[in-house]
């Protein structure tokens, strides 16, 4: 093999490597984004669950 060849090929894994490396980093972001997401959401949820609560009870005081 020409040494050309050998070093093209070595560009080739070196690009492969860090092409796996970059969809390993978005693949954890991603997941660290949705797990946030998910939390921002379940909070917000239990958020709306107290205000009805407190609004049933300030409108079950005022009648």
């Amino acid at each position: 093999m020409s040494d050309f060849r050998i070093e093209l090929l070595d560009k080739v894994a070196h690009i492969q490597e860090r092409l796996k490396l970059i969809t390993c980093i978005y693949t954890n972001q991603m997941e660290l984004l949705l797990q946030r997401f998910s939390d921002d959401y379940e909070d917000l949820e239990r958020q709306l669950v107290q205000l009805k609560e407190t609004i049933r009870q300030l409108d079950s005081e005022q009648q």
